[in-house]
């Protein structure tokens, strides 16, 4: 059994070799310490740090990149099935009623909304859009419970949150824009036109909160499997 001070320097070791992500560094470091407890059982006289270096050499010239690059493959895929997994767990039955309901109460008092009404509620929608859209931004770039060291299991998470949330965010601005410089001598239909902005608005909402509580899901999930990853470092 290796000594605290022995997977410490394991944990360096790693560091050191261009391993970068803690929770990577872990797998890396306890397989590591599996080999090196056999060496130290045939070769007990020999400097630990030489039999590390002898345990490395056996990944061959290319070190420990084809085992970060295996692993930073099957983790991606492991974020994307979680993330979808926490993703469609927040679209239950009482959310999607009460979001309906929700919408038709907005719906309802403009159904047959005159022109000047209808051209307040443009401007109303204008400004909503703008502010999901800063909400939108800010929850991204503001991530939960960051860690402080690097985990493989949350890396590109602001990037992949970017990216699913940008097509939704250009189909907002674009109904935004688009309601706006409508004509209002030329209504399509009061009604109609009441139903896109409320039912466009409210479908971005509810979707924009159900990725970002499958963040959230993330950020517990490495939480709760690497603590020491979430400590602040001692100054």
């Amino acid at each position: 059994m290796l000594t605290d001070e022995q997977i410490v320097f394991l944990d360096q070791f790693c560091e050191q070799k261009g391993v970068r992500y803690y929770d990577l560094r872990m797998e890396i470091v306890d397989h590591l310490a599996t080999e090196i407890e056999q060496e130290m059982q045939q070769q007990a006289d020999t400097d630990f740090p030489l039999l590390v270096q002898r345990v490395f050499e056996s990944f061959g010239e290319n070190g420990f990149r084809s085992i970060v690059a295996a692993k930073t493959e099957s983790t991606q895929d492991a974020y994307t099935r979680s993330h979808r997994s926490y993703f469609w767990s927040f679209f239950t039955p009482p959310k999607i009623i009460l979001t309906i309901v929700i919408a038709v109460c907005f719906f309802l008092p403009y159904a047959n909304a005159s022109g000047h009404l209808l051209l307040q509620m443009r401007q109303a929608y204008l400004l909503l859009a703008a502010f999901i859209c800063l909400l939108t931004v800010s929850g991204i770039l503001l991530q939960p419970g960051r860690s402080g060291m690097p985990l493989l299991l949350l890396s590109g998470v602001k990037r992949r949150s970017l990216s699913r949330n940008i097509g939704l965010l250009a189909i907002l601005l674009l109904n935004g824009y688009s309601i706006t410089k409508r004509n209002t001598s030329v209504l399509i239909s009061p009604g109609i036109e009441a139903g896109t902005i409320v039912f466009s608005t409210m479908i971005y909402v509810f979707i924009f909160i159900a990725r970002y509580q499958a963040v959230l899901k993330m950020y517990a999930k490495a939480r709760r499997e690497y603590p020491l990853a979430f400590m602040k470092k001692n100054s």
